[in-house]
């Protein structure tokens, strides 16, 4: 049973929060590149210097993970194409 009954705000503050913080970094293609190759180059490192087996498949998982979420957040902030009906012609 949870200790403080806020029903879940303060994690709802804090996911808003972060989601603030995402749009404001992500606007920025230097910030956006910095915290994108962070989290490819972290997994990577830890694919290398994994002692265990089973702590080189979880590095190599989150390595995984983390280079699908960096091609959907670079492919987001290419810019959008209008297509119309002219240009096709």
């Amino acid at each position: 049973m949870e200790i403080f009954v806020d029903f879940g705000l303060f994690e709802l503050l804090v996911v808003s929060g972060l989601g603030v913080w995402a749009v404001r970094a992500y606007r920025h293609r230097m910030v956006a590149a910095a915290c994108l190759l962070t989290s490819v180059v972290a997994p990577a490192v830890l694919v290398w210097l994994a002692d265990g087996t089973l702590v080189r498949w979880t590095a190599a998982v989150a390595l995984g993970t983390a280079l699908i979420n960096v091609s959907v957040i670079v492919r987001s902030l290419e810019p959008r194409h209008r297509w119309s009906s002219e240009e096709e012609s």
